[in-house]
């Protein structure tokens, strides 16, 4: 392996920046408005220019963010009132923008431990010496075990292309071992694409034309906070909210329908509710799974073969329950599930 030195280190990952930063989103810019209240402080806060930029938070509601800026410095943030599903306001990490950039304490040098762990002791160092030393251990590391004893390990802290993928190029170029870095999400994109095809769903902003909502496994009122909007006005136009999680979340507390099973035994709650539909033709489209479904008659065959006593006595809940929430699923012509990763981990799936 060619050796590494600090210059093609920094020329790699300035490659790799240069790369994504041309193909992020490019912020715009628009005068502001200067009549915000009779509140000075807020009023001076919110004047300037304003920046448009997409949140890069780990999250699914991806908000596009309005920044206002004063001389080159952010003094106040707010949603995007131009995109529908966020809004004037963001979430609350959105709204800390400002406090966390300029934060005191922020970490913006090298630093290198002095004590032991825990001992919260640190000095300062220059980044000549910070990437001498990274440089020096990782020679150290390969050269007495091998390349591939190296093995990043990060992922979605920051969605920016440059966060997520800036070191890339150098872990390839040392041949450090390859980490299929969704390691929060990875058996769910696999389950699910198995089944799927695809882990692709629906515009979130569909939610208020369907006439059911599923939150399984999943908690709109952190991971999802815009979709709360959403799912309140499909219930105004008279949609029902089914939900499934051994946790009672807000949504679970509002739902027309709440299973609590027992934590891991989800996929016996699906089970459940295809034995239900299975039993009531005019609830299946058989036309769908003849043309778009492989082994549609295999999994029907093993849905059949699990007693209703046993998806009891495994969930913890009772039939008529489950039977109550498929009932309002398989009368739905517009249904949205929204599902997290639960299902697709479990253990005690009726394989």
């Amino acid at each position: 392996m060619p050796g590494i030195k600090r210059r093609n280190f920094l020329q790699g990952l300035g490659a790799t920046a240069l790369a994504g930063s041309l193909t992020g989103l490019v912020p715009r810019s628009a005068s502001a408005m200067h009549s915000y209240g009779a509140n000075p402080v807020l009023l001076n806060k919110r004047a300037g220019v304003v920046k448009y930029h997409s949140c890069l938070r780990n999250c699914a509601d991806r908000c596009l963010m309005k920044f206002r800026v004063q001389d080159g410095r952010m003094t106040y943030v707010s949603g995007a009132e131009e995109q529908f599903k966020t809004g004037s306001c963001p979430c609350v990490k959105g709204l800390t923008y400002v406090e966390y950039t300029y934060a005191p304490d922020r970490i913006l040098h090298p630093m290198e431990r002095i004590g032991e762990k825990g001992s919260h002791k640190w000095r300062r160092i220059s980044w000549e010496e910070a990437w001498d030393k990274l440089i020096k251990k990782t020679h150290e590391v390969i050269d007495k075990y091998g390349s591939e004893a190296i093995l990043p390990y990060s992922y979605s802290g920051n969605y920016g292309a440059i966060g997520m993928r800036a070191a890339d190029r150098f872990f390839n170029r040392v041949g450090a071992s390859y980490l299929d870095r969704v390691v929060c999400t990875e058996a769910g994109v696999w389950g699910y694409g198995s089944v799927q095809g695809t882990t692709d769903g629906p515009d979130p902003e569909e939610i208020p034309n369907c006439d059911c909502y599923v939150s399984w496994g999943f908690n709109e009122t952190v991971s999802n906070v815009h979709g709360i909007k959403l799912i309140n006005m499909a219930r105004d136009r008279g949609a029902k909210v089914l939900a499934v999680n051994p946790n009672r979340t807000p949504i679970c507390s509002q739902a027309d329908v709440y299973l609590q099973p027992k934590p891991a035994t989800d996929a016996w709650v699906a089970v459940g509710v295809m034995k239900y539909l299975l039993a009531h033709e005019e609830m299946i489209d058989r036309e769908f799974l003849n043309t778009c479904c492989i082994g549609a008659d295999e999994a029907i065959a093993r849905v059949n073969s699990v007693s209703w006593d046993d998806i009891v006595k495994v969930t913890g809940l009772e039939r008529r329950e489950i039977e109550k929430f498929a009932d309002i699923y398989g009368k739905s012509k517009r249904c949205i599930i929204r599902g997290a990763t639960a299902c697709s981990v479990t253990t005690t799936a009726p394989a």
